[in-house]
């Protein structure tokens, strides 16, 4: 999930992903998908990022963010800029789908902010 203030460059929001991956011990490989508030479903940059990486951009209302079910830092002045507390967080658990996870809690660096999340899955043999 990420969260960013209008005009960051894909090159920037790319290194700053790529940092908090190697940080967590995460492979840049196992990103399925990048997913944000859907007031920044024409930010360039996160589309642009998305596509270099050929992975679906998601966007969630603020609404539907809200009703996510987990324990999220939120933050007042994002409530008021964008009608939900928290992007980054609640964006990776939508995204990540029934019974996903927080692997990395919200991360801030200049305007940007990630958080990362799993997808509960299994093999069955």
């Amino acid at each position: 999930g990420i969260g960013c203030r209008r005009g960051k460059s894909e090159e920037e929001l790319e290194a700053f992903v790529r940092e908090t991956l190697e940080l967590a011990k995460l492979s840049w490989a196992a990103v399925a998908g990048i997913a944000s508030v859907d007031v920044k479903a024409d930010e360039a940059g996160i589309l642009a990022l998305a596509e270099r990486l050929a992975v679906p951009y998601i966007t969630y209302p603020a609404g539907r963010l809200q009703c996510a079910d987990g324990t999220f830092t939120s933050s007042d002045f994002v409530a008021q800029q964008v009608g939900v507390d928290n992007v980054c967080e609640r964006a990776a658990v939508c995204a990540a789908g029934e019974g996903g996870r927080l692997l990395v809690q919200k991360t801030a660096c200049e305007g940007k902010t990630l958080a990362i999340a799993e997808r509960k899955w299994s093999v069955k043999f």
